[in-house]
């Protein structure tokens, strides 16, 4: 698991909004590496974490799958 990634995830359950957002844009940006972080972050006890990391799961393979069509239609 990507060290950043499961220091960021702890940070999306944080009492202030801004480090939390500021913890979402910054997994957003690590992309696939952040997954297996938000993965075990997903059944988190801490709504407010689960939450964030389901969306961003969600977006990720979003993303994912976009990528993936397009290269098969090249």
């Amino acid at each position: 698991m990507n060290h950043l990634a499961a220091i960021l995830v702890v940070l999306l359950g944080h009492q202030s909004f801004a480090v939390r957002e500021s913890a979402h844009e910054s997994l957003e940006r690590l992309g696939h590496l952040a997954i297996p972080a938000l993965i075990a972050a997903a059944d988190s006890k801490d709504p407010e974490r689960a939450s964030r990391a389901n969306r961003l799961l969600t977006r990720l393979k979003i993303e994912w799958d976009c990528e993936w069509s397009d290269r098969k239609i090249q």
